[in-house]
């Protein structure tokens, strides 16, 4: 008994191996073609084609067409939105920009008119000042004259 189920054990092994070697073997479609119908060729070789991966049917390559389309329209859509949003941001700080030098331009206006008159002002105030020493000079002057001429010491 011993002897028989060593010798069944690689018996069986063997099976095996050719049962799964034979399955590999398997005879392409392509080899079994009769080459004198070539509506039966094209039909095969369309349906390989479409059953395979890498490849896509016509249906699905209007589909993909379609949605690539689309997304470059949403894409180009959403460009131009984002660039119309620039331009209005850009003229819209231009404008504020403007505003802002004109009203650099006033008030640099109004502080050297300011200037101006602060310093008309000063004069002004240096002018009467000096008329006052003046006035206090001749006061005095007219005051020792008058001490002098008219007045004994």
């Amino acid at each position: 008994m011993k002897t028989n189920l060593k010798l069944l054990l690689p018996v069986f092994i063997l099976f095996l191996l050719v049962e799964h070697v034979h399955a590999d073997t398997e005879v392409s479609k392509w080899l079994r073609l009769d080459t004198g119908s070539n509506a039966i060729i094209s039909q095969l070789i369309k349906s390989d084609i479409e059953r395979r991966r890498g490849f896509s049917t016509v249906k699905e390559d209007q589909i993909n067409t379609s949605m690539v389309e689309e997304e470059r329209q949403k894409e180009n859509s959403a460009y131009k939105a984002a660039i119309d949003t620039a331009n209005s941001e850009f003229r819209r700080t231009k404008k504020r920009a403007d505003d802002l030098k004109a009203q650099f331009q006033t008030s640099s206006y109004d502080f050297e008119e300011t200037k101006k008159n602060v310093a008309n002002i000063k004069a002004g105030i240096k002018n009467i000042d000096d008329l006052l020493v003046r006035y206090q000079q001749d006061i005095q002057t007219q005051h020792q004259t008058l001490s002098k001429c008219c007045l004994p010491v």
